[in-house]
């Protein structure tokens, strides 16, 4: 038997060639797919989308736009299937275009917004387009027509940068928001396409997002963010009737508003929500009457899975997800994370404890547009390939695959992740998780008894979770000779609300979970190095770096450790979250507080941090500030000056 071509391990290099698929639109009458591929760009350096279509019945994918180059994202079609509207570069901003689907005219610009488009949704009836800008609080309506020239653009954003910075409000920065807040809101508009005018939807003033239309389109659901001081960031749901502009705010406070879109069917808003259940948030289905008025709780069932849609870390994606959850006739349609996979399942609305699979297969479903024709569209995912585009035809159960975005990954050594469980050491529960062995070798010990080094790898959060999915970051250290575990600890979700406790991941039972996993592994795979164990992770991920290292058992022999947090004391103030408003009580006396955060600090552990260190940080996170990174060098370099360490700041 003749051998094929001898494939070569993947390396950091081939990080740049990766392209992404993502924000699938299926037209309405389930003949065609439209969707995104985010292509590398070696000289803008992020990848550059452009929309392609592609028949349901499969064959080669072909660009939207005349120019195959052209730039164009979240591709959305009109109710009546005839044109595509779309988000690409105006003047000096994105926003939002119109093509006849098929090509008799060429793309018009049908918004000229001040400070561009950020999202939109074409009303049921395809009369209408509500988009969302933003606007700063000198601004009004007439900034939906007076889009800027790229010189008054450039203007603009260098008398902004000079601008003081104010702060009144105890929520003035935000990871999400890209730091200090610059004084604009998001506002919600209309587009009406008969006479080409927008107006603005009244919000009071507030920030406003995340249109849903009612079937009808009298009604439009919305979020907005009607509170202050610690509680800023939080969203509400709204109702507007379109033509009065009468508003009833249809939910507060009992359980904080999920920041993804709500679905609406012609009675009720169907919306996600932190379900919290002691030190557990995971966001569940709820619905609220149109007219305001007590919440339901819709589930799933925690069988189904845990939650809705996932926060999931270590996946090579880029690119817009649409809400992980969708009405469509009479049923429910959602994605849901169970032990690192993510499926997508459908309930009856009169019955949606009723949940049934549609989409459940090893790997991750990452986002879904549909049904429509009787078919179904979604990006799938798996350890051997970032996300592609399916086809479902939801009768038959028949699936075709429509993209293959990355052909060349057949030349490579994809290293596959295998399941892993161990047995946590009070034997309260069993931590799930992945191995990626080293590529090019066996399992066993590999030349003269010489075994592979081991990196434990720790996920942010901490509730998130792994997921079996391909992440270029794996495929470099595997490909460079390590294996990788992936464990998903107490804390992480994906296995029931006890198992997602806060308590748990930050306190000693993910500790003792994550030396119960290298123990296992090792047992498992005889060609893993027990004595070369390296650990790494980003935010939640870097803590516990630090945590571990900190120690001093000499367990884990180096460490990388991304975006840390290491010192609770002056986190306070700094950053974005951890303050005192968020406790439950205020304590009696601030200044014991500040020193109880103090003496829980791990910086304090730097005398016992005897392991070769890398720390990696972002200048401007306010999440995890840098000073924290900061603090751990100096400590290191001072008291441990025999010990290799590095910081690397980027900007």
């Amino acid at each position: 038997m003749t051998e094929g071509p001898r494939r070569r391990a993947f390396t950091v290099a081939d990080m740049a060639r990766l392209v992404y698929v993502a924000g699938p639109a299926l037209a309405p009458d389930g003949s065609e797919v439209a969707y995104v591929e985010h292509r590398p760009d070696p000289e803008g350096g992020r990848p550059r989308p452009r929309i392609l279509r592609v028949a349901a019945t499969g064959g080669p994918a072909r660009p939207l736009l005349a120019d195959p180059e052209a730039v164009g994202d979240r591709p959305a079609w009109s109710p009546d299937g005839r044109h595509l509207a779309y988000l690409a570069p105006g003047a000096s901003t994105v926003q939002l275009w119109l093509v006849p689907r098929d090509g008799s005219a060429p793309p018009r610009k049908l918004t000229s917004a001040r400070h561009g488009v950020e999202d939109f949704l074409w009303s049921p009836d395809g009369r209408r387009i509500a988009f969302v800008t933003r606007l700063w609080p000198e601004e009004g309506e007439e900034a939906l027509s007076s889009e800027m020239a790229a010189d008054e653009r450039a203007a603009f954003l260098a008398e902004l940068a000079r601008r003081p910075k104010v702060a009144e409000e105890l929520m003035y920065k935000f990871d999400e928001t890209h730091g200090f807040w610059d004084g604009s809101l998001p506002r919600i508009a209309l587009l009406d396409l008969a006479t080409g005018r927008a107006r603005l939807l009244d919000t009071a003033g507030l920030a406003a997002k995340a249109p849903a239309w009612s079937p009808d389109g009298r009604v439009l659901v919305h979020a907005r963010f009607p509170y202050r001081h610690h509680l800023a960031t939080r969203r509400e749901l709204f109702a507007t009737e379109v033509e009065t502009g009468e508003t009833v705010q249809l939910t507060s406070g009992a359980q904080p508003i999920h920041p993804r879109e709500a679905a609406v069917t012609s009675t009720h808003a169907v919306f996600l929500a932190w379900l919290a259940e002691g030190d557990t948030s995971v966001p569940y289905l709820f619905r609220v009457p149109l007219s305001g008025g007590e919440r339901e709780f819709l589930g799933p069932p925690e069988e189904a899975g845990h939650g809705v849609g996932a926060v999931v870390v270590g996946r090579s994606e880029q690119g817009w997800v649409p809400p992980p959850v969708r009405v469509a006739g009479d049923f429910l349609y959602f994605t849901s994370l169970s032990r690192g996979r993510i499926h997508l399942f459908r309930a009856p609305l009169d019955r949606p404890e009723a949940v049934e699979p549609v989409v459940r297969r090893a790997g991750v479903v990452r986002s879904f547009a549909g049904p429509a024709g009787g078919r179904l569209a979604y990006t799938f995912g798996d350890p051997s390939s970032p996300d592609e585009l399916y086809l479902l035809e939801i009768d038959s159960g028949e699936t075709r695959r429509l993209s293959s975005a990355n052909p060349w990954l057949g030349e490579i050594e994809v290293a596959p992740l295998s399941e892993l469980s161990a047995p946590t050491r009070d034997g309260q529960a069993t931590v799930h998780g992945w191995v990626a062995l080293p590529t090019g070798s066996a399992a066993g010990p590999g030349e003269a008894g010489r075994r592979s080094p081991v990196v434990l790898y720790i996920h942010g959060g901490p509730q998130a979770a792994w997921v079996e999915s391909f992440w270029h970051e794996v495929q470099a250290l595997a490909g460079a000779g390590f294996a990788v575990l992936l464990p998903n600890a107490r804390g992480s979700v994906g296995y029931g609300g006890e198992y997602a406790k806060d308590s748990h991941g930050f306190g000693d039972a993910a500790v003792e979970d994550f030396h119960a996993f290298v123990d296992e592994a090792v047992r498992r795979h005889p060609g893993l190095d027990p004595e070369r164990v390296g650990v790494t992770g980003g935010s939640y991920g870097g803590y516990m770096t630090i945590k571990l290292l900190g120690r001093g058992d000499g367990r884990f022999r180096a460490g990388v450790a991304q975006r840390l947090l290491a010192n609770p004391a002056t986190s306070y103030g700094t950053g974005d979250m951890g303050f005192v408003s968020q406790l439950r009580e205020k304590p009696k006396s601030f200044k014991d507080y500040m020193l109880d955060r103090a003496r829980r600090a791990l910086v304090g552990d730097v005398d016992k941090m005897k392991a070769p260190l890398l720390l990696l940080h972002g200048l401007d996170d306010v999440r995890c500030t840098p000073e924290q990174a900061e603090q751990v060098f100096v400590a290191m370099r001072e008291r441990n000056p025999e010990v290799p360490v590095r910081m690397v700041l980027f900007p």
